[in-house]
């Protein structure tokens, strides 16, 4: 797994631009997040000039940098600028926690329709120390636990599953109530789902998209192979390790 990470890393050294950047600001924002939770700092990933950290000290969003709505750009931005090294004070990130807390509850919905936003709200308001009682916060939790449906699953699937049990995980360690019957109901959906090669799908075979997403959960659940390895003697790690190019 070091190594098939380590590969993926250089990776993405590979494709860095001369000005820091990786691709966009939205691949920046995902790669200073994975070099983060390997240990590497953004200031350390760079060319001769410029480093990932540099790149997302000047680049704001705007309309051209926009993939998404609002609210998911704006906290994807701000966990990207937190692991790539910027203090929870930075104006940068204050800005866009202002934006989220202004323009992202509407009529007591968070974002827009669907869990989405809200999951990736409530990792940027949390990381960055806002009150679990502020509207938003509760709101957002409040809408992830309802989307739970009775087989267990999250939205439309093993992704949203396990993106939502690490949402629901990370706001349980600021003390915001959440019942363990929550994280039980997921973990025997993703159980029942998973696949012969160790993965999740849409069909017989694994998507690596979804498989990874859904190991966002069994991640924060703290459960690792030896809880997800199936009677073929595959697990989600085994799978994406063989599906790596050597290149």
């Amino acid at each position: 797994i070091n190594n098939a990470v380590k590969k993926i890393l250089n990776l993405l050294k590979s494709r860095q631009y001369s000005d820091g950047s990786i691709a966009d600001l939205q691949m920046s924002d995902w790669a200073a997040i994975s070099f983060g939770a390997n240990g590497t700092y953004a200031q350390d990933v760079r060319t001769s000039t410029f480093s990932l950290y540099d790149y997302l000290n000047v680049t704001i969003i705007t309309s051209t940098t926009q993939t998404l709505n609002n609210c998911t750009e704006y906290s994807r931005h701000i966990l990207g600028l937190l692991s790539a090294g910027f203090t929870k004070t930075n104006t940068q990130i204050i800005d866009l926690k202002n934006k989220i807390t202004t323009q992202c509850l509407v009529d007591g919905q968070v974002g827009q329709a669907g869990i989405n936003d809200d999951i990736f709200i409530l990792f940027a308001l949390l990381a960055t120390d806002e009150s679990t009682s502020n509207e938003i916060v509760q709101a957002a939790v409040n809408a992830i636990k309802a989307d739970q449906h009775t087989d267990g699953s999250f939205t439309w699937g093993q992704d949203f599953t396990g993106a939502a049990i690490n949402a629901l995980k990370y706001a349980s360690t600021f003390g915001i109530p959440v019942e363990n019957s929550i994280f039980e109901k997921a973990k025997n959906y993703l159980h029942s789902t998973q696949l012969t090669d160790g993965g999740w799908g849409y069909d017989a075979s694994s998507n690596l998209t979804m498989t990874s997403w859904a190991m966002y959960g069994l991640n924060a659940l703290g459960e690792g192979q030896t809880q997800w390895t199936n009677s073929n003697n595959q697990n989600p790690w085994t799978l994406l390790v063989s599906k790596l190019n050597n290149g």
